[in-house]
């Protein structure tokens, strides 16, 4: 049956695919049909497929994974330990290490050296060290004002030895000193002289003079304490100074400065004693040597207000004088000061007084060229009104003017004393060539002012200038003293390696007097020498030196400097005359 079954499927499969080609060559061409429409075509719209208002999220299906595992611990050892952090500490950064030392060379015209050496150490945490060597040398030629041109050589040489030590309630200072200045008696006034002439009739005339000085120092300064009940600083010195001539003298000197409080205002005491004993000196009125011994006690209470407006001060100076063969002298000056300050102004006013001691070493640091055995009188600045105002005119401007008058008693001028003596008929005319001194009271005025302007540590000027009055009981000039005064500085450093200073010194036209003594010892009927003065106008002094630098490395500088660059022939004292135009250069190195 299954045989016949699928013969039947076959014939079947075989009628339908002979009918297909039939079917399909029916002539499409001559299709004529008529269509009826029914009804008319209306079209619709489908509903559109929406999102469930309420979305549903199947959550996937997870599979959680088997874990099987175990934690085998064991120690493990380590060389870390643990400290506690401190606290953090605001630190400065470190400082820029300060140089030790300076060596300064330089050498210039009129065979010119010039050496310093500068060397601070700190030896403890309290103790600090220092030295300063100097030595500046000159040994050229100068021409005097009468054309002479003669030997001028002017040497000075410093050693200095510091030593600082700080402790917790004040400092202690102490210092080693040598001083040496040596020079010639190369001057004099009058006509030109041969050789000859000069070693006749002058009276020191290229004489050699030297100034050594040394000396021990030692000071010390409590703590400034408000509260305490006593501030105090105090010092002791002594020095001894030789000449070449044969002088000598020693010097010894405490001073004391004392504070107290006094309810709203401060004690005050400035004591002091000093005792000098100079040798082979000119005795006063008369001609020959002594030695002079001199002790000066000073004893200067007073009571001071200070608050930021008003500062005062309401004091008495007072000063014994004991010498040898002589009264004591006691002098008494006022010590008055006032001063106001509103915002940058301030107004000042004084009314002072004090001893100047006119010891051998302070008159030959004053005037080298006095006779050796001189003795000079104190100096009594019996009282000095003064009065100011000072302020800023900007931060970086500031200016200072003042006004004094002063009466002062046995001021000292210098002048130069010659001598005539005729005999048979033979007039010979004697020359000094070193200073003597006149004596007189003198009333002063001066007027002055100062201004300063810096700008950082780029710029810097300053500039003062002072006119004097004078007024004398007996001499008719003040001898060598300038009616005008001025000087002015400046400092610039641009940016780069150099930097300039610039300092110009005027003095005005001053007096100067040479007094002649005339003895004839032919005419008996002068038997009192006769006495002619010569005045002389001296010119006014301008001195500008310029100096500059250029820092090579930070610690190697090159340096110069000219003096006189106004190429002024001028006379300090008549007769000695300064060198010209001078230059110096050199090197500067810090270690």
């Amino acid at each position: 049956m299954r045989p016949t079954y699928y013969k039947h499927i076959i014939l079947t499969g075989l009628l339908g695919l002979a009918l297909l080609p039939v079917s399909a060559q029916q002539d499409s061409t001559k299709l004529h049909k008529e269509v009826e429409v029914v009804k008319a075509y209306k079209p619709t719209i489908s509903d559109a497929y929406k999102i469930n208002e309420r979305p549903v999220i199947s959550q996937p299906t997870t599979d959680k994974p088997a874990f099987d595992y175990q934690i085998k611990t064991q120690p493990m050892l380590t060389t870390f330990s643990i400290h506690p952090v401190e606290a953090a500490r605001m630190k400065p950064e470190p400082a820029e290490p300060l140089n030790q030392g300076l060596l300064k060379l330089g050498v210039g015209n009129y065979f010119s050296q010039y050496g310093e050496f500068f060397y601070n150490a700190q030896a403890s945490r309290s103790t600090e060290l220092g030295v300063h060597l100097k030595a500046d040398l000159s040994n050229g030629k100068v021409k005097l004002d009468n054309g002479d041109k003669v030997k001028a050589p002017d040497n000075e040489s410093l050693a200095e030895l510091f030593i600082n030590n700080q402790f917790r309630k004040g400092s202690l200072k102490t210092k080693l000193f040598f001083e040496h200045k040596s020079f010639r008696y190369y001057g004099y006034t009058g006509e030109k002289m041969s050789d000859e002439n000069k070693a006749a009739y002058l009276s020191r005339w290229n004489e050699k003079q030297a100034f050594p000085k040394g000396g021990l120092s030692i000071s010390y300064a409590k703590k400034y304490d408000p509260r305490a009940p006593l501030n105090f600083n105090t010092g002791l010195t002594y020095q001894y100074m030789d000449t070449k001539t044969g002088q000598n003298e020693q010097l010894v000197k405490w001073d004391g400065h004392f504070t107290a409080p006094i309810d709203l205002m401060e004690g005050v005491l400035d004591a002091g004693i000093s005792y000098s004993s100079a040798d082979s000196v000119l005795q006063p009125n008369a001609t020959t040597s002594f030695k002079r011994n001199m002790t000066i006690v000073k004893v200067n209470p007073a009571a001071r207000f200070d608050s930021q407006v008003l500062k005062f001060t309401l004091g008495i100076n007072s000063y014994t004088v004991f010498e040898k063969n002589e009264d004591a002298d006691y002098m008494l000056a006022p010590n008055i000061n006032i001063a106001y300050t509103a915002d940058i102004l301030t107004l000042y006013a004084g009314l002072n007084g004090y001893l100047k001691p006119n010891n051998y070493s302070a008159i030959a640091a004053e005037n080298p060229f006095i006779r050796p055995d001189q003795n000079i009188r104190n100096t009594k600045h019996q009282y000095i009104l003064t009065g100011g105002l000072k302020g800023k005119f900007l931060p970086q401007f500031s200016y200072n003017f003042n006004a004094s008058y002063a009466s002062i008693k046995d001021e000292h001028f210098y002048y130069l004393r010659n001598s005539e003596i005729t005999e048979d008929a033979n007039t010979a005319r004697y020359r000094d060539n070193t200073f003597a001194v006149l004596y007189d009271k003198l009333k002063q005025l001066t007027i002055g002012g100062e201004l300063f302007y810096n700008f950082g540590q780029e710029f810097d000027f300053r500039i003062q200038a002072k006119y004097h009055s004078y007024t004398l009981d007996h001499l008719q000039e003040a001898w060598l003293k300038p009616n005008f005064e001025s000087s002015a500085s400046l400092f610039f450093k641009p940016e780069g390696p150099l930097k300039f200073t610039v300092d110009l010194y005027y003095i005005g036209a001053r007096k100067a007097l040479t007094e002649t003594t005339h003895t004839d010892m032919d005419d008996p009927s002068l038997p009192t020498p006769t006495t002619s003065t010569e005045l002389k106008n001296m010119d006014a002094i301008i001195d500008l030196n310029v100096g500059a630098e250029y820092q090579f490395k930070p610690n190697l500088s090159f340096w110069g400097r000219i003096n006189n660059f106004a190429f002024q022939k001028y006379e300090f004292y008549p007769g000695y005359t300064n060198q010209n135009f001078s230059i110096m250069a050199g090197i500067s190195f810090s270690f």
